[in-house]
This record gives C-alpha cells, sequence and structure tokens, in this order.
C-alpha cells in the first residue's frame, strides 16, 4: 500500500498518527500523543486509519531565562560606561 504526506495511518504499537515526511526508504509519522517517528518504509506494518487527527493546543509562548550573572555581580550594581 502507498502512502502520501498528510495520511492518517495506525501502527500497532504506537496508535494513530499523520505521516509528514516519506523519503526512500523512510517514512516520518507524528502519532497522536505528540511523538514523531521515523521507520523503514518496507518494514513497517501501516494501516490506514480513519480516525480523525486530534485537536492541538496553540503553542505557548516561552519566557526566556535571564541571563546568567558572574560571581558577585549584582543587577543593580553596573560598571561606569568608558567613553
Amino acid at each position: 500500500m502507498v502512502f502520501r504526506t498528510g495520511d492518517r495511518v495506525h501502527q500497532q504499537n504506537y496508535g494513530a498518527g499523520e505521516i509528514i515526511a516519506t523519503s526512500s526508504p523512510y517514512v516520518t509519522i507524528a502519532f497522536d500523543d505528540g511523538v514523531t517517528r521515523k521507520f523503514v518504509a518496507s518494514m513497517v506494518l501501516l494501516e490506514r486509519s480513519l480516525v480523525p487527527r486530534p485537536s492541538r493546543p496553540e503553542p505557548v509562548a516561552r519566557r526566556r531565562k535571564p541571563l546568567a550573572q558572574a560571581p558577585g555581580d549584582s543587577p543593580t550594581r553596573r560598571a561606569p560606561r568608558k567613553g
């Protein structure tokens, strides 16, 4: 059976997922639990899935970590500018 990018499939060990890439001899599948796996296409047993893709939550913007300070530096005390 030939599968294309975007096809919904089911794999016995990982469940339902969507094919996100195909390149001979590999197929990459993003499973519904968030895990992405790459398989040798001729070795993996896939079946077409009628299960619709679950809605994914919108990504949340992450805060950046503050820059690390050298030991003894104080965030309120700064060296005078040269100039």
